[in-house]
């Protein structure tokens, strides 16, 4: 009797481990899709988050940017059409000296808040599509993001969303 009592106990111990290795692969799977649905959730929000701070960030960018630009003969910046007024109004409130030497030129192929500051030996650029690429980059090995979404139509573009050359005299 103690026999079958013993095998008993054993036949529990198996059924509870084996639920709990169920118990166990059954919470991963469902973290696994919580991971995706957020992630697929983030990169559908992203683009749209973008755009709608992409005139601030746009301000932002332009802001940081020019003050340091003082001593350079030429600068421009390219911006969707849609935009160019917006930059224009940005550029009464720096350095006059600064102003004076911007061309805003429109690109009908940027998206709306997108800006590329060029300059003599450098440029900086503010890219929604680079940024949320980066995001998602930054996510895939968490789960976060799929490989599939977090991969930019432009390869390197996230990794080089601000560039700058220095000009040495």
């Amino acid at each position: 009797a103690a026999e079958a009592g013993i095998r008993a106990l054993d036949a529990v111990t198996e059924a509870l481990r084996r639920a709990a290795d169920a118990g166990r692969e059954l919470a991963e799977l469902r973290a696994g899709q919580l991971a995706a649905w957020l992630g697929e959730a983030l990169a559908a929000a992203l683009p749209a988050l973008c755009a709608r701070h992409g005139a601030a960030e746009m301000q932002a960018v332009i802001g940081a940017v020019l003050p340091a630009l003082i001593g350079e003969p030429e600068i421009e910046i390219a911006v969707a059409t849609d935009a160019q007024p917006a930059v224009v109004r940005a550029l009464t409130g720096l350095d006059p000296r600064i102003a004076a030497r911007v061309r805003v030129t429109p690109a009908e192929a940027m998206a709306s808040g997108d800006l590329r500051i060029h300059w003599q030996d450098g440029m900086a650029m503010r890219d929604g599509a680079a940024l949320c690429a980066a995001v998602l980059d930054i996510l895939a090995p968490s789960g976060l993001a799929s490989a599939s979404l977090a991969s930019s139509p432009r390869p390197g573009a996230a990794r080089a969303m601000i560039r700058e050359s220095v000009h040495v005299e």
